[in-house]
């Protein structure tokens, strides 16, 4: 929610030269998504940087990028129900505050979010125990 440091550092300089999206995936968004389309300037800001300039998921978790900066003041209903599902790479019941890339104090959201800590890392979309998470928040 906050971004990572990592993503300015020297991991995420070294990333950003090892990560691109594939050319003719680009190439083949860009014209549907642009081409002669009188609402293709409100594109934001940060897709167009995507399909221009092949922005990737490291440039997208700089603490500073625009879409980071644009989700840390957007208002959320007062009476909206949040949830955030946090992976926490520490083995056994320890906690390393961290999922390897994005720190708990990053994805941490204010209260009144309820927030379930999973071991898993960066990936946690895959991790069972977050999966398991997501259908109990459905259910109930």
């Amino acid at each position: 929610h906050r971004g990572s440091r990592l993503a300015k550092g020297i991991a995420g300089w070294c990333a950003n030269r090892l990560i691109t999206l594939p050319h003719t995936l680009i190439k083949g968004a860009i014209k549907p998504l642009t081409h002669r389309r009188p609402d293709s300037e409100k594109l934001p800001t940060t897709a167009r940087r995507l399909l221009t300039h092949q922005e990737n998921a490291v440039a997208q978790l700089r603490p500073d990028n625009p879409s980071i900066l644009a989700l840390q003041h957007m208002p959320l209903r007062k009476n909206l129900q949040t949830f955030s599902i946090i992976g926490d790479i520490a083995p056994w019941k320890l906690r390393f505050y961290t999922d390897g890339v994005v720190s708990y104090r990053s994805a941490h959201l204010p209260p009144p979010t309820q927030e379930i800590i999973v071991h898993a890392n960066h990936d946690i979309g895959d991790e069972p125990p977050a999966i398991q998470a997501v259908i109990d928040i459905l259910r109930n």
